[in-house]
């Protein structure tokens, strides 16, 4: 479970830095 939630924190840090990013407006939404 620690490894998922790191993963997905990880990825919406990714989306922050792009700004544009798909899958951070689908894990927002």
């Amino acid at each position: 479970m620690k490894t998922s939630v790191r993963i997905g924190a990880f990825e919406i840090d990714d989306g922050e830095l792009h700004g544009e990013s798909p899958g951070d407006r689908t894990l927002t939404r």
